[in-house]
């Protein structure tokens, strides 16, 4: 195991609207950073998770139906070969491995620094957050309003899913976080469906974009 906790910067490039991170960075830093600069950009589900583990693996999160997933955002990377070379890795500079990073990273050598396109906020950064759930007798309907759902799935909507074995009721319930990132009033013909089929708990607020993970 190689720690790289402590290369935890971040630089901002207003220029050209990149930020560029140091290895050991979390996605909750890289989420607070962008965050304060008035931008935002896909970043995974957990905030104490390694961001660039996360976006070498492909990079999964809420934002991801408007800025795609965080990998679609990587623009270059400092990256260490086995034989020890540190080399600077783009589109241009090696296509072959830098095709091969993006998603297999972990395989091919250690980043110690990654690059970002970053993207200006919407809605002032603001997020309709749901959380919900569900009895296990009700797996049919959650999967009938999923897949009416994902059929036509808006820029603005994220869901995610989860069995979880004990909920708040003491017993196994299916939970669903559902993030809408502009206005709440925006958000209600989607999250209709969902109070029809009468979650066992529910609770929403407004929250930034970067405390999502």
């Amino acid at each position: 195991m190689i720690d790289m906790r402590r290369l935890n910067w971040t630089s901002y490039n207003a220029a050209n609207g990149y930020l560029t991170v140091g290895g050991g960075i979390t996605t909750g830093e890289m989420a607070n950073a962008t965050h304060a600069l008035g931008k935002e950009i896909t970043v995974g589900s957990c905030p104490c998770t390694g961001a660039l583990g996360v976006t070498m693996g492909g990079g999964i999160g809420r934002l991801m139906g408007r800025h795609g997933l965080i990998i679609d955002s990587l623009v270059e990377m400092r990256y260490v070969l086995a034989d020890g070379t540190a080399i600077t890795l783009n589109n241009q500079t090696d296509t072959e491995l830098w095709w091969g990073v993006r998603g297999a990273g972990q395989n091919f050598g250690i980043a110690t620094q990654a690059t970002y396109k970053v993207y200006d906020q919407v809605n002032d950064g603001n997020h309709y957050a749901v959380d919900m759930e569900f009895s296990m007798s009700q797996l049919q309907q959650i999967l009938t309003v999923i897949n009416a759902q994902s059929e036509a799935l808006p820029e603005s909507l994220a869901l995610f899913f989860v069995a979880v074995p004990v909920g708040s009721t003491g017993g196994p319930i299916i939970a669903i976080n559902f993030v809408y990132s502009g206005p709440v009033v925006d958000s209600q013909k989607y999250l209709q469906p969902w109070l029809e089929i009468s979650p066992v708990t529910f609770s929403d607020r407004v929250v930034q974009w970067d405390s999502l993970p």
